[in-house]
């Protein structure tokens, strides 16, 4: 791609989910949007720029793409049937999600998922009826939703936008 003065361009650089938790599993890379540059400049090998937003610090080596602006309305559709799946991390890797904290789910298009749905976030637990007996899965407990943002393949950005108890990573979300 050329560089053209006026052209916006998004810098990010590459993370993947092991790169902060080896114990996640690895369903591919994501590109942590630091912030936008406008070209000022071009010449024949590199392009000068001015940052024009910020999200978190830039550094030399960060990468650059296309810019794509994004409407900040997200319109509610009604959510695909028969959905189970699992939170895969929140955006900066943390180890605790909360409320308005944006984070990937491990369902994407394939499996029909589209922006503007909502899912449940739910734990459920499995107990033994007494020594030596067999276990139970006890009724899941709803403990917040998400809503879709944007979908991949395979994986779809959402953000929290209720809970009511900590959710962490591998959390598992279902159809309401």
């Amino acid at each position: 791609t050329e560089f053209t003065p006026g052209m916006r361009l998004t810098v990010y650089r590459n993370l993947g989910p092991k790169d902060e938790d080896p114990t996640v599993g690895s369903n591919g890379t994501q590109h942590y949007l630091l912030g936008v540059v406008e070209i000022t400049k071009s010449e024949p090998e590199y392009g000068m720029a001015k940052v024009v937003d910020t999200y978190r610090a830039i550094l030399l080596n960060d990468k650059v793409m296309v810019y794509e602006p994004r409407s900040p309305i997200v319109a509610v559709v009604d959510s695909t049937p028969g959905i189970k799946g699992t939170i895969i991390t929140a955006e900066d890797h943390t180890k605790m999600l909360g409320n308005l904290v944006i984070g990937f789910i491990d369902k994407g298009t394939d499996d029909q998922i589209v922006p503007g749905q909502i899912y449940t976030i739910y734990y459920q637990e499995t107990v033994p009826l007494g020594a030596g007996k067999k276990e139970v899965t006890l009724n899941p407990v709803d403990i917040g939703s998400l809503l879709v943002l944007r979908t991949e393949k395979n994986t779809s950005t959402v953000v929290i936008t209720d809970n009511s108890r900590k959710i962490t990573p591998g959390q598992p979300i279902r159809t309401p």
